[in-house]
């Protein structure tokens, strides 16, 4: 039997930042799928990325800008990392707190999945608090704000020991 070579730390590194090439993102994804491993290697690390984005974002904050609320109607793309999926679909935020915001989605979430919503002007990292079905075939996905250590936190809670 062979042993699974699982993917480097620096091939890991270069996919994040868009610089592993069509061929290297389909082998990485193809491999993630299927090594458990090398799926939480990847997940933490963009919850690291996503952390040090929150922190540059708040050293360039000098008013109550984290506070401020997002215009009604702000489209952007939400890609879950736990369950892991490579998928980017794209969503509207229709309200936003400071511990929060409302989404209409275009597929269910179960609660408790952590997502990243992207949009022209943030990247947040949050947990489905919950989703309901609305006109059209979407969802109003409700997501609290999660810090990228409490985000860990939750996914290691709920891996099988």
């Amino acid at each position: 039997m062979l042993a699974t070579l699982h993917i480097q730390d620096v091939e890991l590194d270069s996919y994040l930042h868009n610089r592993a090439g069509s061929t290297g993102i389909s082998r990485i994804q193809s491999h993630v799928r299927q090594c458990v491993t090398c799926e939480e290697k990847l997940v933490s690390l963009m919850i690291a990325q996503l952390a040090e984005l929150s922190d540059k974002q708040r050293g360039r904050s000098s008013d109550s800008r984290l506070d401020r609320r997002v215009q009604i109607g702000e489209f952007g793309s939400l890609q879950t990392l736990f369950p892991l999926s490579f998928q980017r679909s794209e969503v509207e935020v229709i309200n936003i707190s400071r511990n929060g915001f409302g989404l209409l989605t275009p597929t269910f979430l179960q609660p408790g999945t952590i997502v990243q919503v992207t949009t022209a002007t943030t990247v947040k990292l949050g947990e489905v608090r919950y989703c309901r079905s609305v006109d059209g075939g979407r969802f109003h996905t409700g997501v609290q704000v999660r810090t990228a250590r409490e985000a860990a936190s939750s996914m290691r809670k709920a891996l099988p020991s």
